[in-house]
């Protein structure tokens, strides 16, 4: 994948996806670095003051991603996701980034030490001509490097510097941590102003075992983000089936009741009145309320009368707004 992977979206966007350290081979690069879990208003500001400088000046821009989330590779079991890699890149790309860059963060990059990673990365590697990272960026071996070294990088010429600053929503600092902690309480309204957006999750709809199908209610299936900061049953719409948003139900788990025993979270949506076959289509599940926790239920016949009740909360909902 030395020269990138190309990737396009469902709505004509597209981006230039990278798995190893290589220069772009026309303009050089105007680059930001972090984990970009959920692109808040926080971080949408840094990548609008990223392309703007990279237009006045010439250069392409960037994005440099690590994945796994540092944290979910040192706590897995504690850190919850909130959009899978498929869902920044697509976000970065709307967003009209060139590029991004996807480092395996694995036990050897962790032992990076900074100084090793501004050298070889950023400027023997990369050749940036401008970097741009928050007020409280971290990186390097142990969390070592701080802004205070990469600004001295770039008094000695090898790149220009800038940090930007903290972004606040009613007195608390936005940032990924204060989006999952809403996201988990089902806070979507104040999600939506903490993003821009509403709460979403893509995928391709996958094939599933059709019970669903076989109970009266069929779903589409998808992959949610491991260990996602969203488990339970909602109250949702589905983008990309049609010209309008679609209404449905949906169940983020493992299915409890079902024999099947998941070792995985399934991302399920019943959608209300329509049945079409919709596997392999690209879509993207909004997040409106929260119904319940995911159930145990007794039977199978209970559980029928449990997603009933379900539909039945979300079409009072919709007739409601």
């Amino acid at each position: 994948m030395e020269g990138g992977l190309f990737v396009s979206t469902s709505d004509g966007h597209s981006i230039n996806v990278h798995r190893h350290f290589v220069p772009c081979p026309t303009r050089p690069l105007a680059l930001t670095i972090g984990n970009f879990d959920g692109v808040h208003v926080g971080h949408q500001a840094m990548l609008s003051k990223l392309k703007l400088y990279a237009a006045e000046n010439g250069l392409q821009t960037a994005v440099m991603l690590f994945h796994p989330h540092p944290r979910f590779f040192f706590q897995p079991q504690l850190f919850r996701e909130l959009w899978t890699l498929r869902d920044k890149i697509i976000c970065l790309a709307r967003m009209g980034i060139d590029h991004v860059y996807i480092v395996r963060f694995n036990d050897k990059f962790s032992k990076y030490s900074a100084r090793l990673f501004i050298e070889e990365v950023l400027i023997l590697a990369l050749r940036i001509k401008y970097l741009l990272v928050g007020e409280d960026f971290l990186f390097g071996a142990n969390r070592s490097g701080k802004v205070s070294l990469l600004r001295e990088y770039g008094i000695r010429g090898y790149f220009y510097f800038e940090t930007m600053q903290d972004f606040f929503y009613k007195d608390e600092r936005i940032s990924s941590t204060l989006l999952r902690q809403m996201i988990s309480e089902s806070k979507f309204d104040q999600v939506r102003s903490i993003l821009g957006f509403s709460y979403q999750l893509f995928d391709r709809v996958r094939y599933g075992q059709r019970l669903g199908r076989k109970l009266g209610f069929p779903t589409i299936n998808l992959r949610p983000p491991v260990n996602s900061v969203v488990r339970g049953t909602f109250i949702v719409q589905v983008h990309g089936l049609g010209s309008s948003s679609l209404p449905g139900v949906c169940n983020v788990g493992r299915r409890p009741t079902l024999p099947s025993g998941d070792k995985f979270d399934w991302l399920e949506v019943h959608l209300l009145d329509f049945s079409d076959d919709v596997y392999g289509c690209r879509v993207f599940v909004e997040f409106l309320k929260h119904l319940h926790e995911e159930r145990h239920y007794s039977s199978i016949d209970e559980l029928v009368r449990g997603i009933s009740a379900d539909c039945d909360a979300a079409t009072c909902y919709f007739l409601g707004h």
